[in-house]
C-alpha cells in the first residue's frame, strides 16, 4: 500500500548516491513517491534543480514534466483536492513532476505550487478513514495527460507538458518524444492517501 502525504514547502530534498545504469525504463515497474509537496511559488523553481540534482548525482535518468491551466475537457489539469468539503472542491496548480527512469520501481518527486493560503489549508487536512488518520486533501493529475491513453490531446506530435520551471527544460525521454507523464506516476499522483484509491466516508 502506498502512503501519500503532502508536505508544505519550505522543503529540503535529501538524497543518497546510487551508481546507476544509463538507461530509461520510463517507470514501466512501477513508482514510488519521494516527497510530494504543496508550496509556493518561491520553491518552485529551486524544488526542481535540487531533484534534478538528487537523479543526476546518483547517475540516473532525469525527467522533468511540468504543467499548468486547464486540459482540453475544461477540467484544471493540476489540482488540490480538499476532500472534507462535499463536491472535493479543486484549488488549481502549478506542477512539476521528475523521475529517475533507471531505478525500478521509478523514483519521482512531485511539486504543486498554489497559493500559500491554499498550502496552510491543506497541510491540516487530516480526518479518520475507518481506523487510521489519513490526509484528506491531496494533490490530482488530468487523465488526459497520459500518453499511453487513446484518449489524450498529446498521443500524436502535440506535447502534454508545458516547460514551467524557468531555465529547465520538459524532457522528451518517454513516449516517443512526446513529453508526457508515465501511467504508473499519474496513477499514483491521483491515488487516495489511504491507499484505498477512493475517498473516505466521513
Amino acid at each position: 500500500m502506498m502512503k501519500k502525504l503532502l508536505v508544505t514547502a519550505l522543503v529540503l530534498f535529501v538524497a543518497a548516491p546510487m551508481a546507476l545504469a544509463a538507461t530509461d525504463n520510463s517507470c514501466a515497474g512501477g513508482a514510488t513517491a519521494q516527497v510530494i509537496v504543496v508550496g509556493s511559488s518561491a520553491q518552485f523553481n529551486a524544488g526542481a534543480y535540487a531533484v534534478k540534482k538528487i537523479i543526476t548525482d546518483a547517475g540516473g535518468a532525469f525527467n522533468l514534466f511540468s504543467v499548468k491551466g486547464k486540459d482540453t475537457g475544461g477540467t484544471g489539469t493540476a489540482n488540490v483536492l480538499d476532500h472534507r468539503i462535499a463536491g472535493d472542491p479543486a484549488d488549481g496548480a502549478t506542477l512539476w513532476v521528475e523521475w529517475d527512469g533507471n531505478t525500478s520501481p521509478c523514483k519521482f518527486w512531485a511539486y504543486y505550487s498554489t497559493d500559500s493560503t491554499v498550502g496552510v489549508k491543506d497541510f491540516f487536512a487530516y480526518g479518520k478513514s475507518n481506523s487510521k488518520n489519513v490526509a484528506f486533501a491531496y494533490g490530482s493529475l488530468s487523465g488526459l495527460e497520459d500518453g499511453n491513453s487513446s484518449s489524450n490531446w498529446c498521443t500524436g506530435t502535440a506535447s502534454c507538458s508545458q516547460n514551467k520551471v524557468f531555465g529547465l527544460s520538459d524532457t522528451n525521454n518517454y513516449h516517443a518524444g512526446h513529453d508526457a507523464i508515465p501511467t504508473t506516476i499519474l496513477n499514483a499522483l491521483n491515488s487516495h492517501p489511504s491507499g484505498t484509491g477512493s475517498a473516505p466516508s466521513y
